[in-house]
């Protein structure tokens, strides 16, 4: 009797397992939880195994909870934007954007991140839409600034100055823009004002974000190199040599920027016939970490050159 009452409970447990699945209320899955989920997806994708590895992500969405959901989202966008897959990696940052349970930061992430591969696709005027929706969300965040930022750049590439310097303007205006961004701001308005030919005026925003920066020497790097350019083009050679030597004292400049730095110091020592001193700063330039390859080509061809 109690055999038949065990079978006749697992007929009916199997009879519910059955219904459940097909009406969609009830998943198998290899995993307990939505955490254990994305635990292998992570270590699918830091071992390569991309595909694999948005499989489980997309196991993850369905067994976390709905304010759990944006960080396989993002993952998996992440990796289709990897592989050159770009309007699929946009369409999954969608998801973010069209799911109610979104907090506003993430769909400021979503926004940013979709724009920043269209725009690293060559897409600009698909990315400037996805930056623009940024700005119509409560509050200011990095996705803003730097969104921001993106849309002058975008604006100043295609001549559309006015545009370009409202952008970088807007980021001015903003009443939490930390120190950093407003510097960024700054330049990518000497940029367009040394486009016009407004030197002056160029060398206005340059030498006030040179004044906002304080023990920052990546920043620092970007605005003091700015500056030199603005005033050698403005014919006041000592001023921007001794520009770039601020450059080249940077502990901890961006590689690339001292680099720039270098070059630029070496070609004002070529002009001058200050061979020695040229001979120096090349050698400076050589013995720099962290440059690229190419700034490093450009450092070897000046060395090579400066021997024969």
């Amino acid at each position: 009797m109690k055999n038949k009452n065990q079978t006749r409970s697992r007929f009916k447990s199997l009879q519910l397992l059955f219904f459940l699945l097909a009406m969609g209320t009830f998943r198998l899955s290899a995993y307990e939880d939505a955490k254990s989920a994305i635990a292998a997806a992570d270590a699918l994708r830091k071992n390569g195994k991309l595909d694999e590895a948005i499989a489980v992500y997309n196991e993850a969405c369905k067994l976390a909870e709905p304010t759990e959901r944006y960080y396989p989202r993002f993952w998996k966008a992440s990796i289709l934007a990897q592989q050159k897959k770009i309007q699929e990696a946009v369409d999954a940052l969608n998801q973010i954007l069209e799911d109610p349970a979104s907090k506003v930061s993430e769909k400021a992430s979503a926004l940013f991140y979709s724009g920043s591969f269209l725009m690293n696709a060559g897409k600009n005027t698909e990315a400037l839409s996805f930056f623009n929706k940024i700005s119509e969300l409560p509050g200011e965040n990095w996705q803003l600034y730097i969104g921001l930022y993106n849309t002058g750049n975008i604006l100043l590439s295609g001549k559309k100055y006015m545009e370009a310097d409202a952008a970088f303007q807007k980021i001015l205006d903003l009443r939490f823009t930390p120190v950093d961004y407003q510097v960024h701001a700054l330049i990518g308005q000497a940029r367009i004002l040394q486009s016009q030919k407004q030197l002056e005026k160029a060398l206005e925003k340059a030498e006030k974000a040179v004044s906002l920066i304080k023990n920052n020497d990546r920043i620092a790097s970007l605005a003091l190199n700015k500056l030199a350019e603005i005033q050698n083009a403005m014919g006041k050679d000592e001023l921007s040599e001794k520009t770039l030597i601020k450059v080249i004292a940077l502990e901890k400049a961006i590689p690339d920027q001292k680099a720039s730095a270098c070059l630029a110091l070496y070609a004002f020592y070529k002009k001058s016939g200050k061979k020695e001193d040229g001979r120096k700063i090349l050698e400076t330039a050589r013995n720099i970490s962290g440059i690229s390859p190419h700034y490093k080509k450009i450092i070897e061809r000046e060395i090579v050159n400066f021997k024969q």
